[in-house]
């Protein structure tokens, strides 16, 4: 991790824990930022933000050095979920959160019951940065529920109209639209922790299909339809699975002392 950095790169990590198990990492770099000083080799009044004239950025600066510490956090929990003290450690990007959407163009094609709002692939070279997606209105999703719920339990046909009519791939996610934005960011963020997860969806499978119009009922409102990639492969050679992988690091020999 250092060498990707470049020579003279001092990094310090922060590891807050907020009760969530995902976040406890184990520590990457020799210097830690924490509230305990048995742990962490610097404090939070050892550091300061500073803007960095020379490349205008907001940085951490050690106050001691008055050397610059890039701020390593591995993530999991939002930051604006963490405890306030912690924010100017992890939010210094001048930008806040950085969404990918205003890269992309933005295709509209009148469908049944609205527009249909597309938008493709983005990528930086071999990575995928953002998904292909199609937007369909509350008005579109009932027009769809109506035919589905027409034609009976296995929609083959329905679904195979409405493919070729927004041009989707048969493995998809299918998302709520997203909700007007507030007057405060923390409140967006907290309100979409709680709406329904995406569920992954093949239009190949008849299973799928007698529960497809279950799953737009969730979403009166509208939905997101996100192409599935990577998408699980059929067969019995490939298998798509998810791993949750809970790690722990030794203690060290002055923990009790320290306290």
């Amino acid at each position: 991790m250092l060498d990707a950095l470049g020579p003279g790169t001092q990094v310090a990590q922060v590891r807050p824990v907020s009760g969530f198990n995902a976040n406890l990492h184990p520590l990457f770099v020799p210097d830690e930022i924490g509230a305990d000083r048995t742990y962490a080799s610097l404090g939070a009044d050892d550091v300061e933000l500073v803007h960095d004239l020379s490349g205008d950025e907001v940085r951490v600066r050690v106050k001691a050095t008055g050397e610059w510490a890039d701020v390593l956090y591995a993530g999991v929990f939002a930051p604006l979920l963490l405890q306030p003290r912690l924010a100017p450690l992890l939010m210094d990007h001048p930008h806040g959160i950085t969404d990918f959407g205003a890269l992309v163009p933005r295709h509209i094609t009148p469908v049944p019951g609205g527009d249909l709002v597309r938008t493709p692939r983005l990528r930086h070279r071999h990575l995928v940065l953002r998904r292909r997606r199609w937007e369909l209105t509350g008005s579109t999703v009932a027009a769809l529920l109506s035919e589905l719920a027409a034609e009976g339990e296995v929609p083959v046909g329905t679904v195979a109209r409405w493919r070729a009519l927004l041009g989707v791939p048969d493995q998809l996610y299918l998302h709520g639209a997203p909700p007007a934005r507030g007057g405060r960011v923390d409140e967006d963020l907290l309100r979409a922790l709680d709406r329904p997860k995406p569920q992954y969806v093949d239009l190949g499978d008849a299973l799928h299909l007698r529960c497809l119009g279950k799953w737009l009922t969730r979403h009166p409102d509208g939905v997101v339809l996100e192409e599935a990639l990577p998408a699980p492969v059929r067969g019995e050679t490939y298998a798509a699975v998810e791993l949750v992988v809970e790690t722990y690091r030794a203690g060290r020999a002055n923990r009790e002392e320290g306290r």
